[in-house]
């Protein structure tokens, strides 16, 4: 069998946190909303968006930036996020290749966007919600070893790696968030 494990511990007896029931309140805090099936390559602080109801444009990644696909299944073709995003949908979220951000948690020690002026490690400002009604899926294509950080909820469903009983089995899947 495979067994998660919690590198940072895991804390038993915690107070639960209400999460929301629908999406409601990440339909009203879009800053762009897109209508249908919706492809997003993130590219540092800009992001690749194919929506064929909507077309292609590169839209740039402003802090807070929030954007909702209303009636479609969102597919994320991985890359690195340098900002502040929350994608939301009322259907499915695909995970296709790895989400990083570009201050990783994962190599803070030796990445300089994560250091301040006197080159120590001081913060990092980057921060990916992934929010479905229905799934968050890793795709039963991604590559063996990936990692998606970004905190994920899936309101109704599950995060789950896609068509999970057919899959061969991966072999690192890392996830960094809440």
């Amino acid at each position: 069998g495979v067994n998660p494990r919690f590198d940072k511990g895991l804390v038993l007896g915690a107070a639960s946190i209400d999460g929301p029931s629908d999406m409601t309140k990440v339909q009203a805090a879009a800053t762009v909303t897109l209508t249908g099936d919706t492809a997003i390559q993130f590219q540092g602080t800009t992001l690749l968006i194919n929506n064929p109801s909507e077309g292609v444009f590169n839209q740039v990644m402003p802090t807070d930036q929030t954007i909702y696909v209303a009636d479609g299944n969102v597919t994320l073709a991985g890359g690195e996020v340098n900002g502040q995003l929350t994608i939301g949908t009322n259907r499915t979220i695909v995970i296709n290749d790895s989400v990083t951000y570009a201050c990783s948690p994962w190599r803070a020690e030796y990445d300089w966007d994560c250091r301040d002026g006197e080159g120590v490690v001081a913060y990092n400002d980057d921060v990916l919600g992934l929010v479905a009604q229905q799934n968050v899926l890793v795709a039963q294509s991604a590559p063996s070893t990936m990692r998606v950080e970004a905190s994920v909820m899936a309101i109704d469903g599950t995060f789950t790696i896609q068509n999970l009983s057919s899959v061969p089995v991966k072999s690192f899947l890392a996830v960094y968030g809440g």
